[in-house]
């Protein structure tokens, strides 16, 4: 743009983020900030949660990558009964180092790699749904983290402490208590821009009743990410 000074020029690495530092309302820092900080630390503290929860799942999912290696194990020790002494820590079979246990017999070390193989088969079924379920919630923390930092008004950031409230990521206070747990119904703004009706959701629950609710088959559905 040559119709400005260079001293007024500030140069950024993309026309979103251009977009962005033009028509975003600025986020005042310390407006609402005692109503802001509990939120997100509830936030904070779940996302810690969760992350700690998916690396035991992969690290879990990594385990049971050897399921079919710990049955053979228990195979091999079976075929071997007769030749393994009492207090004997290694088995060689088929070139194969197979450890054992010199306080257990030789059946118990075969029914012990059994049950490992049970226990590794099951999580290659179980545990990518559960890792699934928790990358959801871990989105769904960032999408509220974004909605709270955002929020510029005392209506807004009540209605995503009850959200929170209806998650269990924050406790329910009396007034809670008096409406009762259901979740909150608002978590929508409503804007003119050029003719058109623009509904914003400002917070999950929000945004879920204008995707699923209030939007009509023809309307434009825009998700701004970041």
């Amino acid at each position: 743009p040559r119709q400005f000074p260079p001293a007024a020029l500030r140069p950024v690495p993309s026309i979103s983020e251009a977009f962005e530092i033009l028509y975003a309302s600025p986020r005042p820092p310390v407006r609402h900030a005692l109503q802001r900080a509990p939120l997100l630390q509830a936030i904070a503290a779940r996302r810690e949660q969760e992350e700690r929860r998916r690396s035991a799942l992969q690290r879990a999912l990594a385990e049971a990558a050897n399921a079919d290696a710990l049955r053979t194990a228990g195979e091999a020790i079976l075929a071997e009964l007769h030749a393994i002494a009492p207090g004997q820590t290694t088995l060689t079979f088929a070139g194969r180092t197979i450890a054992l246990d010199p306080a257990r017999s030789p059946l118990e070390n075969a029914q012990a790699y059994f049950e490992a193989y049970t226990r590794a088969r099951d999580a290659m079924r179980v545990v990518p749904g559960v890792i699934e379920e928790v990358e959801l919630e871990l989105r769904y923390l960032a999408e509220m983290q974004a909605q709270v930092e955002l929020a510029d008004d005392s209506a807004t950031l009540e209605q995503l402490r009850r959200e929170l409230v209806a998650h269990g990521l924050l406790a329910p206070n009396k007034a809670d208590t008096k409406r009762g747990r259901a979740a909150p119904r608002g978590g929508i703004r409503r804007l003119q821009l050029d003719g058109y009706e623009v509904l914003v959701g400002t917070s999950a629950v929000g945004n879920e009743r204008v995707t699923f609710e209030l939007a009509g088959p023809d309307d434009l559905w825009l998700h701004p990410r970041g």
